[in-house]
């Protein structure tokens, strides 16, 4: 696993990911003074919100700062990444984590993202995902 997050930032992103469990989120993970910070990237609607949140996006990629991808699926999915999901990650270097709302269990599932580095380069469906207790 290339990211580890401390047990508070993963009660944290489980708790925004409960605080509306009809909804999806979407958030980044950023390396901060030697922390990992939890970003959600919820404009509200609000216009100028969706701009910050791209440019905070933007910033931690053109730092090098990014070091992981969050995604929440509702209280009435299933904690897997569905077939978009798996799309997105497949093009992907950075980690993804996957948080269900209202989970009963204290888990996430985890998956590396692409390694293009690597030779020969892995397809995402070769690799399976970890679920992560926190």
């Amino acid at each position: 696993m290339k990211l580890k997050i401390s047990s508070a930032t993963a009660k944290l992103i489980q708790e925004v990911a409960d605080k509306d469990p009809e909804k999806e989120i979407a958030g980044i993970l950023v390396k901060e003074n030697g922390n990992v910070i939890f970003y959600e990237l919820e404009d509200g609607g609000n216009e100028k919100n969706a701009i910050f949140n791209a440019e905070r996006y933007l910033e931690s990629v053109l730092n090098d700062t990014l070091v992981g991808l969050v995604h929440s699926h509702t209280k009435t999915s299933e904690m897997a990444f569905s077939e978009q999901d798996l799309a997105q990650i497949q093009f992907s270097p950075y980690p993804w984590l996957l948080f269900l709302a209202n989970n009963p269990e204290p888990t996430y599932l985890y998956h590396d993202g692409v390694d293009y580095e690597s030779d020969p380069l892995r397809a995402f469906s070769e690799k399976v995902p970890q679920c992560v207790r926190y």
